[in-house]
């Protein structure tokens, strides 16, 4: 990738700033965004099957990207 494209892909990009504890996805809602955690931790919870509380299934670092799987097959969270 040359450095127009890489400069074109990047004014793309929108920051967005979460608090901690606040719900950046939600569990069936319309996938349009792809997140790129710049700085900080994250983590993906959700409620396994015959469980009735939210358990952690994934955990991400500065540097670590989510959100692509809705875009890519066109589907809800």
């Amino acid at each position: 990738m040359d450095d127009y494209e890489r400069s074109a892909i990047s004014e793309a990009f929108v920051e967005c700033k979460f608090e901690a504890g606040q719900h950046i996805i939600t569990k069936g809602e319309e996938g349009k965004t792809l997140y790129f955690l710049v700085d900080g931790e994250a983590f993906a919870s959700k409620v396994l099957d015959g469980s009735s509380e939210e358990k952690e299934v994934a955990q991400y670092k500065s540097g670590d990207y989510f959100g692509e799987l809705a875009l890519l097959n066109n589907e809800p969270r």
